[in-house]
């Protein structure tokens, strides 16, 4: 999950390894991502299916909407990815 870009020293994390791997199958919960980067992380790793919400741009709108998505449907698994 590092790049191998690495320079004195200096360690990158790919994010187009780490996501799917922190991740694992998408398709098992709810995703809520904030902010641009992490929105376009999961949008790239899901091809952005019904089970995420992508608010990149809305900052602050992720959280409220996990949570409602939580009380709504407590017997799901949620993920909520804001930076």
């Amino acid at each position: 999950m590092i790049d191998a870009n690495q320079s004195a020293g200096q360690s990158r994390l790919n994010r187009q390894t780490a996501v799917p791997a922190l991740i694992g199958d998408h398709a098992d919960f709810l995703i809520v991502s904030g902010l641009a980067g992490p929105a376009k992380d999961i949008g790239a790793l899901t091809q952005e299916a019904g089970n995420t919400f992508l608010f990149g741009g809305a900052m602050g709108g992720a959280v409220p909407m996990a949570l409602g998505l939580a009380l709504a449907q407590p017997r799901a698994a949620h993920s909520l990815r804001d930076r």
